[in-house]
């Protein structure tokens, strides 16, 4: 039998995001991905210890190294005033041979290469006022265009559209432009005795934009759901992990079975996953959120906003949990067509600060009512995702056959 050819992939920057490490450790049989020399660090190295590894690494160059350090960051922050997304060139590396070049942004390169975003934003490193310039959308258009880009793939389908919709991707070049959604494996999920059902909700817990996740990752409608359910149900309990405004903590932890947690590391987090029988996770304005799939692999049900992102994609209604209407209706998907995300994110942002969301609290007490008080539907939500994970469109087998057949 003939030996199958191999496409060696060379990796510029080996995120520690836990999709991306599933995707490099289980490839396809016909891809091998190669790295940089550089040490790999655990997601949770990578963002709590930024600040303390970012100054050890640079009281560790030498004086020519560390004026490149500053020309690189005055640079990028010149490219940014001046709205011009940064270009990374990439040179020949003489210890490597390699296919192509996997990268999240734009590049110049000698080989040909491939770009995995979450969405538009990712492109210009998330310094999404790049995109207000027109002549920065052309070059953008022209680099993804080229012959050296094989392929864009996206996280997500609505990802996709709106990469197509902002660069107007004529229909004849969209076919270079894949949806690859991120996947996990399935996990084991706890037989409780289930005394009471017990909801989880996961978020960020990045400090640096602490209030600005609370409201927009639905901390505040979570909490003040539970509360409302409470006087209806004692046998529920609510497990909150995340950023949260200390006058809200303040005044949750006086309510019987709210449970507050910090940064944990993730062995503490699958056990909360593992335990848990509904998740909650009312985002109002993730492009993608990497919770769903964890959620889904341990087969729990999912409450969470239609907010027209990946979440319409990945939380099936009515076959993997519920996703509820809100009164927050601008920020939907044309809406990026005129104005980028970090100006409508903003305007969500103080909206939810300054007023509750009437509509999506409502909506969102009457499905956890329903998943409360119906353990068959929780199972068969459960069954589902587990369903999915394992054979379905979010399953490995399913991405590495996508990936065989587009390197083949």
């Amino acid at each position: 039998m003939e030996k199958l050819s191999k496409k060696i992939i060379y990796v510029l920057d080996k995120s520690p995001h836990p999709a991306l490490q599933i995707l490099y450790n289980n490839p396809p049989e016909n891809i091998k991905f190669v790295f940089k020399e550089t040490k790999s660090l655990s997601l949770e190295e990578a963002v709590v210890n930024k600040k303390i590894r970012g100054i050890k690494t640079y009281n560790s160059l030498n004086s020519y190294r560390k004026i490149l350090f500053h020309l690189k960051n005055f640079l990028i922050n010149l490219f940014e005033k001046l709205k011009v997304p940064v270009i990374i060139p990439v040179l020949p590396n003489r210890k490597l041979y390699y296919d192509y070049v996997w990268s999240t942004g734009l590049l110049l390169s000698h080989r040909k290469y491939i770009s995995y975003i979450e969405y538009i934003g990712g492109i210009v490193k998330f310094n999404d006022i790049i995109l207000t310039s027109r002549v920065s959308l052309k070059l953008i258009r022209k680099i993804l265009l080229s012959k050296r880009c094989k392929y864009v793939f996206n996280w997500s389908e609505s990802s996709r559209k709106m990469l197509i919709d902002v660069l107007k991707i004529p229909k004849d070049k969209q076919n270079k432009l894949i949806t690859l959604y991120p996947i996990t494996e399935p996990k084991t999920k706890n037989k409780r005795d289930n005394i009471k059902v017990r909801m989880l909700f996961v978020s960020s817990t990045n400090i640096e934009i602490k209030d600005f996740n609370f409201y927009m990752k639905g901390g505040k409608l979570t909490l003040q759901a539970f509360e409302e359910l409470r006087i209806k149900f004692d046998n529920i309990e609510l497990h909150y992990v995340g950023n949260i405004i200390e006058e809200y903590k303040e005044y949750y932890s006086k309510i019987e079975d709210i449970f507050f947690y910090k940064r944990m590391p993730y062995e503490k987090l699958a056990e909360l996953y593992s335990n848990s029988d509904i998740f909650i996770f009312p985002t109002y304005g993730d492009t993608f959120g990497f919770t769903f799939i964890e959620a889904m692999s341990y087969g729990l049900p999912i409450v969470s906003i239609n907010n027209n992102f990946a979440a319409s994609e990945l939380v099936i209604d009515n076959e993997l949990g519920f996703l509820i209407d809100t009164s927050q209706k601008f920020l939907k998907f044309p809406f990026f067509k005129y104005c980028p995300e970090w100006i409508s994110r903003k305007i969500y942002y103080n909206n939810l600060k300054k007023e509750d969301d009437l509509v999506g609290l409502k909506n969102i007490i009457e499905k956890l009512e329903i998943l409360i008080q119906n353990k068959e539907l929780r199972e068969k939500f459960s069954n589902n995702a587990i369903k999915r994970i394992t054979s379905g469109d979010l399953s490995l087998k399913n991405r590495n056959k996508m990936l065989f057949d587009l390197f083949q």
